[in-house]
């Protein structure tokens, strides 16, 4: 337990600096600071930990491939029991039920998780957890919004919806950082001297950067009901999903212990300031989304290092 103290807490420190800083005047509402550093980590440090450790490695094997698959089939059985029976249980309108999944689903995985399976198991996690969070950017989101425009009845033509989103999710930088990587990969040609020493100065800085910028994003959240809001969605993102995860991938599937605590802790992350983003975009469940983005982060200090050591 020590151990893992020692090694969460710069991690949450580093976040907490953040937070701290975006409630000075040194950080004034407005700056943009936190937006910024996110779009740093998202175009060039995460873009350049996909080349690091995959472009130069072998391409995926099937296995790999199939602990993928598997974890995405953990997550959407989550996503439609809190789509379906859930969210109409606690009084989520129609149009939010999917932003509500969402919530359920979404984990922080490009800012607090990369620091903590890096710490936890080294670059070959580090390489699952890239996987992870490709299908992450290019499945969860494109599913939310189209599924929120037809409660929404804001659109006649769900074929077209569906295309646009997809085409949005498709121009993500990990989306593309991910199809340059496997196509480079499977060249076998690997990467020189010079092509690592360049990603490797970003690619280190995918962590720090991003911790801070999750402490400044958070700290322009407004909370202005009761943190209780957060309770069902956070249950199910910190709880359930990585308790069916790790069931499937180790008692069903039966894949490698290293893989089992990759997606298991994945699955554990806090959720994601993005499910925030979508519930204000849509006016919709924006204060039970804010409330769920700031106490399960707050929260996973500890959740975090009871899983590790409980793995």
């Amino acid at each position: 337990m020590l151990d893992n103290l020692s090694l969460l807490a710069p991690l949450f420190t580093m976040m907490a600096l953040g937070f701290v800083m975006g409630r000075t005047p040194i950080c004034r509402e407005g700056s943009g600071a936190a937006q910024a550093l996110s779009i740093y980590v998202w175009w060039i440090a995460i873009p350049a930990l996909l080349i690091k450790l995959i472009a130069g490695q072998p391409l995926p094997s099937g296995a790999e491939m199939q602990l993928v698959g598997t974890y995405y089939l953990v997550l959407y059985v989550i996503y439609a029991l809190a789509t379906m029976i859930v969210a109409p249980m606690i009084g989520v309108s129609k149009r939010g039920r999917a932003i509500f999944a969402y919530s359920c689903t979404f984990g922080n995985l490009g800012f607090i998780a990369i620091p903590v399976i890096k710490g936890v198991y080294g670059d070959e996690g580090l390489r699952i957890l890239l996987m992870i969070i490709s299908f992450h950017s290019m499945t969860l989101m494109t599913v939310s919004i189209v599924i929120t425009e037809l409660l929404s009845g804001k659109t006649e033509k769900p074929l077209q919806t569906f295309r646009d989103a997809l085409l949005n999710t498709l121009k993500n930088p990990i989306v593309v950082g991910l199809a340059g990587s496997l196509l480079w990969a499977a060249t076998g040609l690997g990467l020189n001297e010079t092509i690592t020493n360049i990603v490797d100065l970003p690619a280190s800085s995918a962590a720090p950067v991003g911790l801070f910028a999750v402490g400044l994003s958070l700290s322009r959240v407004k909370l202005s009901g009761i943190a209780l809001s957060a309770l069902p969605a956070m249950s199910m993102k910190m709880a359930l999903l990585p308790f069916g995860v790790y069931f499937t991938t180790y008692h069903i599937m039966d894949f490698p212990v290293l893989w089992v605590g990759v997606a298991t802790l994945t699955a554990a992350m806090p959720t994601g300031a993005l499910a925030y983003t979508l519930a204000a975009e849509y006016h919709c469940n924006e204060e039970r989304a804010a409330s769920t983005v700031v106490v399960s982060t707050a929260l996973s200090s500890i959740s975090l290092m009871l899983i590790i050591s409980w793995l």
